[in-house]
């Protein structure tokens, strides 16, 4: 479930940091389409960076964003080990 809301799921995709824009940081990050996440991160320890993402587009607040229907929103890095 998704910790924001509890009534989605999460899932799993890329990570893209967020981007510089002239010394400050953009708090943008790169929205996964909700079908292409994964439901576990991948096994690989030196595999590419990974992000927890909700897959019914939960805003910071938990509501869903009706304007994201069927993209994911950012939760967190996937942590590796």
């Amino acid at each position: 479930m998704c910790p924001r809301c509890t009534c989605c799921a999460v899932g799993v995709g890329s990570y893209n940091p967020p981007l510089p824009s002239q010394g400050k940081i953009l708090f943008m990050h790169f929205v996964p389409v909700a079908s292409s996440l994964t439901r576990e991160p991948s096994a690989d320890p030196a595999g590419p960076e990974e992000a927890w993402n909700c897959l019914g587009g939960c805003g910071e607040s938990g509501e869903h964003a009706k304007a994201l229907d069927g993209l994911a929103t950012f939760i967190g890095r996937v942590k590796k080990v």
